[in-house]
């Protein structure tokens, strides 16, 4: 390995430059003692996404290293050589290849490049989204705003204030499922309840409205009353009320339990007005 000083007041270099190369996709392959599994719901997603539609706008270069016997191993990148084989009409990629001793410094080439990364935040996503012209995005960044709502920059909730919400992507997603009627209730809900609290259990508790508003209201259900049953229980706590459903309900889902919390807070604030 290479070491060279650099000038004064600067760092280190270590390593031999990388070559840039166009290698066979049937030529690549992953070492699965420390890649990533691609079994999950969000992997399958992303590759089936390529299978259908390759654009190779979207293609960063591949990651790879050059073994001894001459195969070639895909440090980082494993997601877009499947989605590439997938596609069945990508008969090659770029790739940034460099030489490593064995499959251990490869594997802490992995850890380094997978843990230096600035990970996109919603703001980020939901900001990128916007400037692209998303319809979506659009339409929930319209939705947020009539609520009287912000999506905030940090997802550090130390830093938000009332009125902040930091889950614009995932507003986008749901859109297909709820509607932009049933968004907009359930952040003007957020947005009443909430009018000086920062609303810390937003994205999770936004989930749970979304459900109560769509999957059938209480018989003579009285909106006044439900916004004052939310607001008597402070944004953290909703954990601790969904807590308590999944101890009692322990086949519901985290969803269900937060929709159940909503049913028993309006349940027990009526039922006190009524006394």
């Amino acid at each position: 390995m290479q070491k060279s000083s650099s000038p004064a007041n600067s760092g280190t270099i270590s390593g031999n430059p990388p070559t840039l190369e166009w290698i066979a996709t049937s030529a690549l392959s992953v070492d699965p003692i420390y890649q990533r599994e691609t079994a999950g719901p969000q992997s399958k997603r992303l590759i089936a996404a390529m299978a259908r539609l390759w654009d190779w706008r979207l293609c960063m270069p591949l990651v790879v290293s050059r073994r001894a016997d001459g195969a070639m191993l895909v440090i980082d990148g494993q997601h877009r050589l499947l989605g590439a084989q997938a596609n069945g009409g990508v008969p090659h990629l770029p790739c940034v290849i460099s030489n490593f001793a064995d499959g251990a410094a490869e594997a802490d080439a992995f850890v380094q490049l997978n843990t230096r990364r600035q990970a996109l935040t919603q703001y980020d996503i939901f900001r990128a989204s916007l400037a692209s012209g998303n319809p979506d995005a659009r339409i929930i960044a319209d939705l947020i705003a009539a609520a009287g709502l912000t999506h905030t920059n940090t997802n550090n909730t130390d830093q938000w204030k009332p009125r902040d919400i930091f889950c614009g992507p995932f507003l986008q997603r749901q859109l297909g499922a709820f509607g932009a009627d049933i968004i907009g209730r359930a952040l003007h809900a957020i947005a009443s309840a909430y009018p000086d609290k920062p609303c810390t259990s937003g994205r999770t508790l936004i989930g749970a409205l979304l459900f109560f508003y769509r999957d059938g209201l209480p018989p003579n259900f009285d909106q006044d009353i439900f916004i004052r049953a939310m607001a008597e229980v402070d944004p953290p706590l909703w954990f601790d009320e969904a807590r308590l459903i999944q101890i009692q309900n322990p086949v519901f889902s985290r969803t269900e339990c937060w929709t159940e919390a909503l049913h028993n807070a309006y349940d027990d604030y009526r039922g006190h007005q009524n006394d």
